[in-house]
C-alpha cells in the first residue's frame, strides 16, 4: 500500500473546516455564516466552535460548497488579497444590484454571485 492509499479523509470534516476559515477570513460572523448556509444560528456557533459539521445528509451541505466556489473565484479574481476580497464583498455592485454579503444570504443570491464571478473568470 502506498502512502497516498492510506491517507483517508472525511469529506464533512474538511468541508466543515473549509467553509469556517472562509468565513473567517472574510470576517463574516456566526449569524451571517448561518444565513449563507441555511441552518440555524446555534448550528453555526457549534460549527465555528468544532462542536458540528456539515454533512451530506444535513441542510448547509450544497450551500457550503457553493459558498466555497465563491471563495475560490473570488481569489483568484483578486489575487487571494483577503483585505480586497472583503472590501468587494461588502461593496455595492450594480450588475448584482446590490452588495454580495447581501445577496449571499440567500440561496438563489448564493447562486447569482457565483454565477457571476464564473461569467467573471471565463471573461479573464
Amino acid at each position: 500500500m502506498s502512502a497516498l492509499e492510506a491517507v483517508k479523509y472525511d469529506p464533512a470534516a474538511v468541508l466543515t473546516e473549509a467553509v469556517v476559515n472562509a468565513a473567517h477570513d472574510l470576517e463574516l460572523n456566526q449569524a451571517e455564516l448561518a444565513d449563507i448556509l441555511g441552518i440555524s444560528a446555534s448550528s453555526a456557533s457549534r460549527l465555528c466552535n468544532g462542536g458540528y459539521e456539515l454533512s451530506i445528509s444535513k441542510p448547509g451541505w450544497d450551500a457550503a460548497t457553493t459558498f466555497l466556489l465563491v471563495y475560490r473565484s473570488l481569489g483568484a479574481i483578486l489575487g487571494n488579497n483577503l483585505e480586497n476580497m472583503r472590501a468587494w464583498l461588502k461593496s455595492y455592485n450594480s450588475d448584482l444590484a446590490d452588495t454580495p454579503a447581501n445577496l449571499i444570504s440567500r440561496q438563489s443570491g448564493l447562486h447569482q454571485v457565483r454565477g457571476y464571478l464564473d461569467a467573471y473568470r471565463g471573461r479573464c
